[in-house]
Formats: C-alpha cells, sequence, structure tokens
C-alpha cells in the first residue's frame, strides 16, 4: 500500500513552481550582457530547477494521493518563521547599504544564532568563509558584481 502524502507535500509544490515561475520571469528582465551568463543566468537557472523539482513533488502527491489536512502550529516554529522573514526583509533593506559582504555575514550569523546554535566562533567561520566564497564564485566566474554598499 503507497503512504499518503501530507498536505504540506502539496503545498511545497506548488510554492516550489510559483516561485520558480516568478523567478524566471523575473531573471528575463535583467540586463543581457555579451559576455559571461549575466546577472540573469543564474537566478533563471534556479528557477528552472525549482519548477523541476515542484513538478516532481507534485507528480508525487498525484500519485500517492493526500492524507487529510491537519493543522498543528507551535508557537515557537511560527515565531521562528516569523522573524527569519523579518531577518529577510531587513537583509533587502541594508544590503544597497551596508553591501553584500556585511549584510550576509551578519544575516547568516544571525540565523544562526536564532535557530539556537552555541557555537559563536565555528558559526562566525562558516559565515565568513560561505560569504566570500559567494562572493568570488558570483564577482570572479559568473561576472556578476554584487552590491559593494554606500557606507564604506
Amino acid at each position: 500500500m503507497k503512504k499518503k502524502c501530507q498536505f504540506s507535500d502539496l503545498m511545497i509544490g506548488i510554492s516550489c513552481v510559483g516561485l520558480g515561475v516568478a523567478v524566471v520571469i523575473m531573471a528575463n528582465g535583467l540586463q543581457k550582457v555579451k559576455l559571461g551568463i549575466g546577472p540573469g543566468g543564474f537566478p533563471r537557472f534556479i528557477g528552472f530547477v525549482l519548477i523541476l523539482l515542484g513538478a516532481i513533488q507534485l507528480i508525487k502527491v498525484v500519485k500517492n494521493g493526500l492524507e487529510k489536512p491537519a493543522v498543528h502550529i507551535e508557537r515557537k516554529q511560527l515565531l521562528l518563521f516569523l522573524a527569519s522573514v523579518a531577518a529577510c526583509f531587513a537583509y533587502v533593506m541594508v544590503v544597497q547599504w551596508l553591501g553584500f559582504l556585511i549584510s550576509t555575514i551578519l544575516l547568516l550569523y544571525g540565523m544562526m544564532l536564532l535557530y539556537g546554535n552555541k557555537r559563536y566562533v565555528l558559526c562566525a567561520v562558516i559565515t565568513v568563509v560561505f560569504t566570500v566564497a559567494v562572493w568570488l564564485l558570483f564577482t570572479k566566474v559568473f561576472l556578476i558584481f554584487l552590491p559593494a554598499g554606500k557606507l564604506f
């Protein structure tokens, strides 16, 4: 007997497809360049991957059926989710002023602490190494320049 899918599986599939379509549409509006993949190349690729993964999830739900949804939201998880969303919105607002490097380090470090990681030094090392690696990948390989910041 097949195990039925949960309601969250359906919502994740729909969300991935919807987000993927939105990302592809927005990426197509970005500047075109003659050299490299340009600013829209990587987001477009990620959008197509999201559409593919969401479609696979939806096919799984259709194939296996759906359990009766049970809604149970714990207060702590809801607050963590809302804090994460607020942090992401704050990141979008400050990245133009502080720049990609500083803003991303602050966001990642804050998220790690928010979700209960108590290894402060390890968190700091991971966020700095990851952020610098992403910055190098985008600026040196993809030739996409990330915000440098207006304050510095």
